[in-house]
Protein backbone atom coordinates (compact mmCIF):
# COMPACT_ATOMS: atom_id res chain seq x y z
CA UNK A 1 0.00 0.00 0.00
CA UNK A 2 1.25 3.24 -1.04
CA UNK A 3 0.35 6.81 1.03
CA UNK A 4 -0.09 9.53 -1.38
CA UNK A 5 2.39 12.42 -1.33
CA UNK A 6 1.65 16.16 -1.86
CA UNK A 7 4.08 18.94 -2.38
CA UNK A 8 3.67 21.62 -0.02
CA UNK A 9 3.69 24.03 -3.09
CA UNK A 10 0.16 23.26 -3.61
CA UNK A 11 -0.97 22.92 0.02
CA UNK A 12 -3.55 24.37 2.35
CA UNK A 13 -1.00 24.18 5.16
CA UNK A 14 1.43 26.07 3.33
CA UNK A 15 1.68 30.01 4.64
CA UNK A 16 2.30 31.36 1.21
CA UNK A 17 -0.61 29.12 -0.07
CA UNK A 18 -4.43 30.45 -1.23
CA UNK A 19 -5.60 27.18 -1.79
CA UNK A 20 -8.73 25.54 -0.26
CA UNK A 21 -10.02 21.98 0.69
CA UNK A 22 -12.79 20.25 0.98
CA UNK A 23 -12.87 16.99 2.16
CA UNK A 24 -15.44 14.66 0.92
CA UNK A 25 -15.17 11.06 2.47
CA UNK A 26 -11.66 10.11 2.31
CA UNK A 27 -11.25 12.48 -0.95
CA UNK A 28 -10.04 15.58 -0.74
CA UNK A 29 -11.07 18.15 -3.77
CA UNK A 30 -8.33 21.20 -4.33
CA UNK A 31 -9.51 24.76 -5.95
CA UNK A 32 -6.81 26.84 -6.49
CA UNK A 33 -7.53 30.83 -6.23
CA UNK A 34 -4.03 32.29 -6.68
CA UNK A 35 -0.86 30.25 -7.56
CA UNK A 36 1.10 30.13 -4.32
CA UNK A 37 4.69 31.84 -4.18
CA UNK A 38 7.79 29.60 -5.40
CA UNK A 39 9.81 29.53 -2.61
CA UNK A 40 12.69 26.82 -1.54
CA UNK A 41 11.45 26.05 1.86
CA UNK A 42 7.63 25.41 0.71
CA UNK A 43 8.90 23.16 -1.99
CA UNK A 44 8.83 20.12 0.00
CA UNK A 45 6.93 16.71 -0.54
CA UNK A 46 4.82 15.25 2.41
CA UNK A 47 2.72 12.22 2.82
CA UNK A 48 -0.55 12.73 4.56
CA UNK A 49 -1.96 10.09 6.97
CA UNK A 50 -5.52 10.68 7.58
CA UNK A 51 -8.26 8.93 10.26
CA UNK A 52 -11.77 9.15 9.94
CA UNK A 53 -14.33 8.23 13.16
CA UNK A 54 -17.95 7.10 13.09
CA UNK A 55 -19.08 11.40 13.18
CA UNK A 56 -16.68 12.30 10.66
CA UNK A 57 -14.08 13.89 12.45
CA UNK A 58 -10.77 13.71 11.33
CA UNK A 59 -7.38 14.17 11.63
CA UNK A 60 -4.50 14.12 9.42
CA UNK A 61 -0.72 14.52 9.65
CA UNK A 62 1.61 15.24 7.46
CA UNK A 63 5.24 13.88 7.18
CA UNK A 64 7.91 15.20 5.17
CA UNK A 65 8.83 12.11 3.00
CA UNK A 66 13.03 12.95 3.20
CA UNK A 67 12.69 13.64 7.42
CA UNK A 68 10.08 11.76 8.21
CA UNK A 69 9.45 14.79 10.73
CA UNK A 70 5.85 15.91 11.08
CA UNK A 71 5.32 19.33 9.60
CA UNK A 72 1.56 19.39 10.26
CA UNK A 73 -1.38 17.97 12.15
CA UNK A 74 -4.48 19.22 11.19
CA UNK A 75 -7.80 17.92 13.35
CA UNK A 76 -11.16 18.67 11.27
CA UNK A 77 -14.59 17.88 13.73
CA UNK A 78 -18.14 19.68 14.03
CA UNK A 79 -19.34 21.82 16.60
CA UNK A 80 -22.60 21.37 18.50
CA UNK A 81 -24.50 23.86 16.18
CA UNK A 82 -23.18 21.95 13.05
CA UNK A 83 -20.89 23.82 11.48
CA UNK A 84 -17.04 22.74 10.47
CA UNK A 85 -14.23 23.50 12.86
CA UNK A 86 -10.83 22.31 11.60
CA UNK A 87 -7.79 23.21 13.93
CA UNK A 88 -4.27 23.07 12.52
CA UNK A 89 -0.62 22.81 14.42
CA UNK A 90 2.22 23.57 11.68
CA UNK A 91 5.45 22.41 13.40
CA UNK A 92 8.89 24.64 11.58
CA UNK A 93 12.60 24.90 12.18
CA UNK A 94 13.17 21.46 13.28
CA UNK A 95 16.42 21.77 15.54
CA UNK A 96 18.69 18.66 17.25
CA UNK A 97 18.69 19.00 20.63
CA UNK A 98 20.33 15.70 22.69
CA UNK A 99 20.11 13.57 19.47
CA UNK A 100 16.08 14.37 19.37
CA UNK A 101 14.60 16.34 16.23
CA UNK A 102 12.65 19.45 18.08
CA UNK A 103 10.34 22.05 16.36
CA UNK A 104 11.36 25.20 17.56
CA UNK A 105 8.21 26.87 15.63
CA UNK A 106 5.01 25.90 16.54
CA UNK A 107 1.69 27.42 14.96
CA UNK A 108 -1.85 26.99 15.61
CA UNK A 109 -4.78 27.73 13.80
CA UNK A 110 -8.56 27.62 13.71
CA UNK A 111 -10.38 27.64 11.01
CA UNK A 112 -7.00 29.16 8.94
CA UNK A 113 -6.71 32.14 11.33
CA UNK A 114 -3.17 31.59 13.08
CA UNK A 115 -4.66 32.09 17.19
CA UNK A 116 -1.40 31.21 18.72
CA UNK A 117 2.50 31.07 17.93
CA UNK A 118 5.29 29.12 19.78
CA UNK A 119 8.58 30.53 19.54
CA UNK A 120 11.13 27.87 22.19
CA UNK A 121 15.11 29.45 22.59
CA UNK A 122 15.77 26.38 24.66
CA UNK A 123 15.06 22.72 25.47
CA UNK A 124 15.91 20.16 27.86
CA UNK A 125 15.74 16.32 27.95
CA UNK A 126 15.24 14.31 31.09
CA UNK A 127 15.88 17.40 33.43
CA UNK A 128 15.71 16.50 37.08
CA UNK A 129 13.63 19.31 39.58
CA UNK A 130 13.26 19.53 43.07
CA UNK A 131 10.83 17.33 44.78
CA UNK A 132 8.87 20.73 46.21
CA UNK A 133 9.17 22.20 42.05
CA UNK A 134 5.51 21.27 41.63
CA UNK A 135 3.98 22.39 45.13
CA UNK A 136 1.92 25.12 44.81
CA UNK A 137 2.21 28.09 47.31
CA UNK A 138 -1.06 29.60 48.46
CA UNK A 139 0.18 33.06 48.07
CA UNK A 140 -3.72 34.55 48.28
CA UNK A 141 -5.65 35.84 51.35
CA UNK A 142 -9.76 36.47 50.72
CA UNK A 143 -9.96 38.37 53.88
CA UNK A 144 -6.97 40.84 53.21
CA UNK A 145 -7.67 41.13 49.42
CA UNK A 146 -9.15 44.22 47.85
CA UNK A 147 -8.96 44.80 44.48
CA UNK A 148 -10.36 49.03 44.67
CA UNK A 149 -6.96 49.59 46.97
CA UNK A 150 -3.97 51.15 45.05
CA UNK A 151 -0.88 49.62 45.00
CA UNK A 152 2.22 50.79 46.00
Amino acid sequence: MSIPTKNAANSPSSATSSTSTTATKGTRKLSKALPPKKTKSCRKSYAVVSILNKNNDEISIGIDINTHLPINRRYTWRDPDKYKVEDETLYGNYRTVQGIATPFTITNKRDGEINGQNFLTHVEYNTTFEPDFFNAAVTYNPETYNPKAKKK
